[in-house]
C-alpha cells in the first residue's frame, strides 16, 4: 500500500486522490517586481541606444531625425510577439498534454 504525501488523502485502500497544493500569494508580487525591474532595465539599455544613435544624427544635421511610420510599426510588432513568447513561459507543458487528452 502506498503512503500518502501532505497533499494527497488515501480514499479506500490503494487508491490515491491527489488534492492541488496552492501556491504562496506572494508569487505574483515577485513576478511584477521582476518583470518590472526587468522591463525597465530593458526600457533604459534601448533609450541609451537610440540617443547614442540619434548624437550621430545632431553633429551632422543639427537635430534628432524621428523614426519613421514603418519602423515604428514594425517595432510595434516584433514586441508583441516578445509579449506573447513570455506569456507562454508561464504555461506548463503537462497541462498542454493533460488538456488534448
Amino acid at each position: 500500500m502506498a503512503r500518502a504525501t501532505s497533499n494527497e488523502r488515501t480514499i479506500i485502500p490503494e487508491v490515491v486522490v491527489r488534492t492541488p497544493v496552492t501556491p504562496s500569494p506572494t508569487w505574483k508580487t515577485r513576478y511584477y517586481a521582476i518583470g518590472g525591474v526587468i522591463g525597465l532595465l530593458f526600457g533604459l539599455l534601448s533609450a541609451y541606444f537610440f540617443t547614442r544613435t540619434a548624437e550621430e544624427d545632431v553633429r551632422v544635421i543639427g537635430q534628432p531625425s524621428s523614426p519613421k511610420t514603418g519602423d515604428l510599426i514594425t517595432l510595434g510588432l516584433a514586441a508583441l510577439a516578445l509579449i506573447r513568447q513570455v506569456a507562454e513561459l508561464g504555461h506548463d507543458d503537462k497541462t498542454t498534454k493533460n488538456a488534448k487528452r
